[in-house]
C-alpha cells in the first residue's frame, strides 16, 4: 500500500511472499494496516489516578485491583531512590526500594508532556548489580510520555557499570491478546537497554527459561510454548527516543528482544547507543524494525564501532549457528557510517542463520553500498565482505545507499504552541522537531520528500497540516501531518506552483496558482475557486505577504516599472516601492522586524539585505563571515521559532568535509548535526539551537 496510508503501529509482520495490500495515493511501500497504537484519551484512561511522588508511584502500581491510568505530572524530575522497599525485624532490607517496580495487566504508566513537549523525568542514579526499574510481565500494559534517565554511560573496558535496564517486558506465549506498548518515551543512559523485551512460560524455571530458548523447543519436563513472528504486534516499541545508552562489553543497547521473543520497532529515532536495536539469537526470536531513523552519533569500543541494528548467533562468542527465527529491517533510514581502518561501521550485523531468514528491505543508508551496510559473520575474525548470503539466509532487495536527505528541511507549527518546529522527510518516515530544540519526533511514514510537499493550516485549528498533490490532480492534506489524507479540492498545476495564504483576511487558509496569466484563488471559507487577477508576470517574480492595512494577503511582483502589489490578490497594481531589483526571483518575504508586515529580503551569499516592510530601502540584515558557510536564505526554513511575530531562519551548521563515497573528491561544504538559529538583529551569527544531534 502507499507510504502515505501508512501510520506508526501499522505495520504488520508478514512473509516476504505476502502481498502489500491494496493500493493507496503516493508510491507503495508496505503492508497491510491496523488501528493507530494511540488511541483517544477518553478510551485508554477511563479511570484515573495521579502519583504525587515516587513512593506514591510505588503504592500505586502495587495497587492489584487498580486497572487504568497512573498519571506522572508534568516538569516533575523524580529520582528513584528509596533503597529498601520492606525492612526485616532486624533491621534489615528484605525487599528492593524503587527498581523491579510491575506494572501489572490493564495499567498504563503515563507523563504528562510539558512545554515544548517535555517529559516527566525518572533518574536512577543506582549502580548496584543488574535491575530493572519497571517491569511488565502480562498484557494490555501502557508506558508513554516518560523520559526514563539511567545511572551512566561507558567506562574502560574492565570497569563497565552493571548492566540495568529501564523497562523489562516480559511476555507469556500463551497469551495472545493485549498487546504492551512502549511510546513516545526519552531512554538514556542505560548501560544495559532502554527496553528488554523476553519470553516466558508459565511455571518454568530459569534453567528451563534458558534450555528452551537457547536452541531447543522443550525442556526436561516436555515441550513448551513459544511465540512465533506473527506475535511481534503484541510488544510494540514506537516513536521513542533512545540515546547515549553505552557499555562497552555486553549492553548498550535501545531496544534488546530476544530470548524467546517478538517485538514490532516502529519510527524511533535512534543515536549514540552501542546497539540501537539487538538480538541474543535464541530459538523463537526475532524482531521487525521499519521507519525508524537512525542517526550518526556513535563512540569506539577499542579500535572499532558497534554496528547499529545487530542480531547474534548462538555459538561462540555470539557468531555462527543459528540466530533465532525472523527479522525484518525495513523502510528506515541510516546515517552513521564511521571509518576504522579499511571497515566502517555497519547498518546490520548478523552473525548466524535465522530458521525464517533476515530481511533488509527499502532502506535508505549513508553507506557506499550494501557490502558496506551488512556484515554477515560466523566466526568473529570473518572479514564481513563478499559474504554469502544464502549462507545466512539473508535477503536483500529496493535499498539505496549513498543517499542523505536529512539536511533538507521544512517550517510549521505540527503541535499548535504558536511556535514554528522543523520538519524532515527522510525519504522514508516525517519527523518533526518542537521550535528546533528538542528531539526529532515521528509523524508519519511516508516516501514522500519535501519538494513534493506543501505546509499550511487548511483546516484553521492553528496546526500546521501537510499537503501533498497525486497524479490525478487531486490536492489532499495530512492534518498535522499525521492523519490519513483528505482531499479538498482539485488542481492543475504542480504543487510547486501552488502559494497559501490569507487573501480575504477572514483568517481561513486559501489557495493560489497561476496558469497561463490568470490568477485563482481557493477561498477556505467557501471551499470553491475563483478568477481574480491577470498578469503576464512569471509566478516566480511573485512574493506573498501583508504589504497594506486591509487584512488578507497581498502579492508583489515588479510591475510598472516599479515594485507593486495586488490587495488580496484582487487589487489592480499599485506602487509598493522602487524598483530597488529589477527581479524578485529568489527574493524572501517574512516578517523579520516583527512590525507586523512583511519585509523583502534577497540572501547573496553570506551577506543578506532587505527591505523593511518592501517600503523602504535595502539595507543590510545580515552579515555573515564568508568563512563559515551556511546556504542561502532562500533554501532555509523561515518562521516564528520563538512565537510571536518575528521570523528567523534555521539551518545546520555547515562545515568543509569530502564527500564519503568518491576517490580523492574535494572539499565541499557539509551539513553537521546540530541545528542552528538566526534571528533579526543578531547581525551574522547563527546560533546553536538544539541541545542534541539532529542528524
Amino acid at each position: 500500500m502507499s507510504a502515505l496510508a501508512w501510520s506508526v503501529a501499522q505495520a504488520q509482520p508478514r512473509r516476504p511472499s505476502e502481498s502489500a495490500g491494496p493500493t493507496g495515493v503516493g508510491r507503495e511501500t508496505g503492508g497491510p494496516t491496523r488501528p493507530l497504537a494511540v488511541e483517544p484519551e477518553d478510551r485508554r484512561c477511563r479511570s484515573s489516578v495521579r502519583a504525587r511522588d515516587p513512593l506514591d508511584l510505588r503504592a500505586k502500581l502495587a495497587d492489584s485491583t487498580f486497572r487504568g491510568c497512573i498519571v506522572i505530572p508534568r516538569d516533575v524530575s523524580w529520582v528513584m531512590e528509596d533503597p529498601c522497599g520492606e525492612r526485616s525485624e532486624f533491621g534489615n532490607c528484605v525487599v528492593a526500594g524503587l527498581m523491579f517496580l510491575e506494572i501489572r495487566p490493564g495499567v498504563s504508566l503515563i507523563g504528562e508532556r510539558g512545554a515544548l513537549g517535555s517529559r516527566p523525568r525518572l533518574v536512577a542514579k543506582r549502580v548496584v548489580p543488574k535491575y530493572c526499574l519497571f517491569t511488565t510481565a502480562g498484557n494490555d500494559v501502557r508506558i508513554e510520555g516518560i523520559h526514563f534517565e539511567g545511572p551512566g554511560n561507558a567506562k574502560p573496558l574492565g570497569q563497565e557499570p552493571p548492566y540495568n535496564t529501564a523497562v523489562c517486558v516480559t511476555r507469556d506465549p500463551t497469551q495472545k491478546a493485549g498487546a504492551t506498548l512502549i511510546l513516545d518515551n526519552e531512554f538514556a543512559k542505560w548501560p544495559g537497554s532502554g527496553v528488554v523485551v523476553q519470553g516466558r512460560f508459565e511455571g518454568a524455571t530459569e534453567a528451563d527459561y534458558v534450555t528452551a530458548y537457547r536452541e531447543q523447543t522443550k525442556t526436561e519436563s516436555g515441550p513448551v510454548p513459544f511465540h512465533e513472528r506473527a506475535d511481534a504486534s503484541l510488544v510494540r516499541i514506537e516513536r521513542n527516543y533512545f540515546h547515549h545508552n553505552l557499555r562497552n562489553a555486553g549492553g548498550g543497547y535501545g531496544v534488546n528482544v530476544g530470548s524467546g521473543s517478538f517485538a514490532e520497532i516502529t519510527g524511533n529515532v535512534f543515536e549514540f547507543n552501542r546497539h540501537d536495536v539487538a538480538s541474543d539469537g535464541f530459538a523463537h526470536s526475532g524482531y521487525i524494525a521499519r521507519f525508524n531513523f537512525v542517526l550518526a552519533g556513535g563512540v569506539k569500543e577499542g579500535s572499532f564501532y558497534n554496528q547499529h541494528f545487530d542480531v547474534h548467533g548462538i555459538g561462540a562468542g555470539g557468531y555462527g549457528k543459528s540466530a533465532g527465527v525472523y527479522y525484518e529491517i525495513s523502510h528506515n533510514t541510516f546515517r552513521g557510517a564511521q571509518s576504522y581502518g579499511l571497515k566502517k561501521r555497519s547498518a546490520l550485523m548478523l552473525r548466524g542463520t535465522p530458521e525464517d531468514g533476515a530481511h533488509f528491505n527499502e532502506n535508505f543508508a549513508v553507506h557506499c553500498d550494501l557490502d558496506a551496510a551488512v556484515s554477515l559473520k560466523s566466526d568473529k575474525n570473518d572479514s564481513g565482505w563478499g559474504e554469502d548470503h544464502a549462507q545466512f539466509d539473508f535477503h536483500a532487495t529496493g535499498n539505496r545507499f549513498n543517499v542523505d536527505f536529512s539536511s533538507e528541511l521544512a517550517a510549521g507549527d505540527f503541535d499548535g504552541d504558536g511556535r514554528s518546529d522543523v520538519f524532515v522527510a527522510t525519504g522514508k518516515a516525517w519527523f518533526y522537531s518542537r521550535a528546533g530544540k528538542r528531539p526529532w519526533e515521528f509523524l508519519r511514514a511516508s516516501d514522500l520528500r519535501i519538494h513534493e510537499l506543501a505546509f499550511a493550516d487548511i483546516d484553521n485549528d492553528k496546526v500546521t497540516d501537510v499537503v501533498f498533490r497525486d497524479g490525478a490532480g487531486n490536492l489532499s492534506m495530512m492534518k498535522s501531518g499525521v492523519s490519513q489524507p483528505s482531499k479538498f479540492t482539485v488542481v492543475p498545476v504542480p504543487i510547486r506552483e501552488l502559494r497559501f495564504g490569507d487573501f480575504d483576511g477572514d483568517k481561513r487558509t486559501d489557495v493560489f496558482y497561476k496558469q497561463a496569466r490568470q490568477w485563482y484563488v481557493w477561498y477556505g471559507a467557501t471551499r470553491t475557486w475563483r478568477t481574480t487577477q491577470s498578469s503576464d508576470i512569471p509566478l516566480s517574480q511573485y512574493l506573498f505577504g501583508e504589504f497594506d492595512d486591509v487584512p488578507g494577503t497581498d502579492v508583489v511582483a515588479p510591475a510598472n516599472g516599479n515594485w507593486s502589489y495586488s490587495s488580496g490578490a484582487t487589487g489592480s497594481w499599485q506602487r509598493l516601492n522602487d524598483m530597488l531589483r529589477s527581479s524578485l526571483d529568489g527574493a524572501v518575504a517574512a516578517d523579520f522586524d516583527g512590525s507586523g508586515k512583511t519585509d523583502i529580503a534577497f540572501g547573496s551569499g553570506q551577506v543578506w539585505i532587505f527591505s523593511r516592510d518592501g517600503r523602504g530601502p535595502l539595507k543590510t540584515l545580515r552579515s555573515g563571515s564568508r568563512d563559515i558557510y551556511y546556504p542561502e536564505l532562500r533554501s532555509l526554513p523561515i518562521g516564528p521559532f520563538d512565537g510571536g511575530l518575528r521570523a528567523k531562519a534555521m539551518s545546520f551548521e555547515y562545515r568543509q568535509q569530502q564527500p564519503a563515497c568518491q576517490l580523492n573528491p574535494p572539499r565541499t561544504p557539509i551539513a553537521g548535526e546540530r541545528l542552528m538559529l538566526w534571528g533579526y538583529g543578531s547581525d551574522g551569527t547563527f546560533e546553536p539551537r538544539s541541545s542534541q544531534n539532529m542528524r
